[in-house]
């Protein structure tokens, strides 16, 4: 294993990582892993949540939480679906806007 660096198109911009990877050591090329490519997209989720100040699944969730919202609740507030609110949680990407409306809602309570 080793590591490398990684480019991924992350919404609107290309996030650069570094990631693990297996080489073949007769043709020097990255094997495909799913594990390792997944950790590699999810480094590349996260370093757009911190540069873009998105908000973090484990954030949402408090937040959520701290509010007592549930998640049917909390999407009725941002106008999403609640299926929604529980991939957010599990790590897919908030948009801007969604993230906007997040913020929103945290401040007011």
């Amino acid at each position: 294993m080793t590591t490398h660096i990684e480019t991924f198109k992350v919404l609107d911009e290309n996030i650069t990582v570094e990631a693990d990877a297996w080489i073949d050591d007769k043709t020097n090329k990255i094997l495909f892993d799913l594990d390792l490519d997944n950790l590699a997209i999810n480094l590349a989720f996260n370093k757009y949540r911190q540069k873009n100040d998105i908000m973090f699944p484990n954030e949402i969730v408090a937040m959520r939480k701290g509010h007592r919202l549930s998640q049917d609740s909390l999407a009725k507030l941002i106008g999403v679906s609640p299926n929604m609110i529980a991939r957010y949680e599990k790590g897919i990407l908030v948009s801007r806007r969604v993230n906007n409306l997040l913020q929103k809602v945290n401040d007011m309570h």
